[in-house]
């Protein structure tokens, strides 16, 4: 935690865009796993935000298209939205890091950082 910082994140979130290769290099040579986590935490608290504004006001949504699949209605999509976001996309962490794990044990790669990928998976 002692090297992370704020404006430093910003930073690398900003360059992700326009020196993407930049970002791969520092990134992995961070020690802090806060410069993923900060970002997945605003990411998704402002999602949060949107999904709980929509249903309070009961808005339609954007685009569900899953929704529109299953014939659910907004105000519904918009609730379900507000529980489930953060539960997939935590659940997306943990079958990405096994899955980097299973390819790299059965292609025998051992110098492969599962933790490091995730993380820079997370900060993407």
């Amino acid at each position: 935690m002692k090297n992370y910082s704020f404006r430093k994140n910003l930073s690398y979130m900003a360059r992700a865009f326009y020196q993407p290769n930049i970002v791969i290099d520092l990134f992995l040579k961070e020690t802090s796993s806060l410069f993923a986590i900060i970002p997945l935490i605003v990411f998704t608290a402002l999602f949060e935000i949107g999904y709980i504004l929509d249903y309070i006001f009961e808005t339609p949504a954007f685009f569900h298209f899953l929704g529109n699949i299953l014939k659910i209605p907004d105000n519904q999509w918009n609730l379900y939205q507000i529980f489930l976001f953060p539960v997939v996309h935590i659940a997306d962490f943990f079958i990405y890091g096994g899955l980097i794990y299973t390819i790299s044990r059965v292609l025998r790669i051992r110098e492969v950082d599962i933790v490091k990928l995730t993380l820079f998976f997370i900060f993407i």
